[in-house]
C-alpha cells in the first residue's frame, strides 16, 4: 500500500473476509460513471475513444452508456455525435453532465436558484442535523438553507434550525458559483 519502509500494516477485515476479497481493486474508470470526461474529450476533438490512450482502456459497455447518457442530455449529436451547443454550454459547470444539464434548463425555466442549491446540496456533505432523523424534502431543505443565508450562518441559528453552520456555508458558496 505505499510503504518504502519496514513498518506494521493492519489488515481492517477478518481473515474470514480476506478469502472473498479481490486481489486489486479494478482501476477507477471501470468503476464510475465517466461521462464529464467523455464529454470533455468531446469538446477536445477526440473522435475514436477506443484509440485514446488511456492508462487503463474503460470497458465497451461504459464507453456505451456515457455516450449513450450524453445524447439523451443532448449535449452530443445522436446521429454524428460531436459536442452540441447545449454540451458546451454544460462545460462551463464543473459538474457530471446529469446536474449540469438541470441547471440549464432551470435557468430557462425560472429555478435557478432552487436548482442551484440542490446541485450544491449533492455536491457536500449533509448539513442537517435532525435529532428526529425525519428526511427533509427539497424545498424545505432549501427554505432552511436560505433562512442559515440570511442570518449569515449564525451558529445558534443555525442549530436551532437543525443545521450544521460550517457544513451549510460551502452549499451556500457553491450555490453562487452555479447562478
Amino acid at each position: 500500500a505505499g510503504r518504502t519502509k519496514p513498518g506494521v500494516c493492519l489488515r481492517l477485515w477478518s481473515r474470514e473476509e480476506e478469502a472473498f476479497r479481490e486481489a486489486f481493486d479494478l482501476p477507477e474508470i471501470q468503476r464510475i460513471d465517466f461521462s464529464e470526461s467523455l464529454l470533455l474529450l468531446k469538446k477536445m476533438a477526440v473522435a475514436d475513444f477506443a484509440s485514446f490512450p488511456w492508462l487503463d482502456p474503460p470497458s465497451q459497455a461504459a464507453l456505451g452508456h456515457s455516450l449513450n447518457l450524453l445524447k439523451l442530455l443532448g449535449a452530443v449529436d445522436p446521429q454524428t455525435e460531436a459536442l452540441t451547443p447545449l454540451g458546451a454550454s454544460m462545460l462551463l459547470f464543473p459538474l457530471h453532465p446529469r446536474l449540469s444539464r438541470v441547471l440549464l434548463s432551470a435557468a430557462q425555466t425560472g429555478v435557478l436558484e432552487e436548482a442551484a442549491f440542490a446541485a450544491a446540496l449533492l455536491q457536500e456533505k449533509n448539513p442537517f442535523r435532525r435529532s428526529d432523523n425525519a428526511p427533509l424534502g427539497l424545498r424545505e431543505s432549501i427554505s432552511l438553507l436560505q433562512e442559515a443565508e440570511q442570518k449569515k450562518f449564525d451558529r445558534n441559528f443555525c442549530q436551532q434550525i437543525g443545521l450544521n453552520a460550517a457544513s451549510a456555508r460551502p452549499i451556500s458558496k457553491i450555490k453562487q458559483t452555479f447562478m
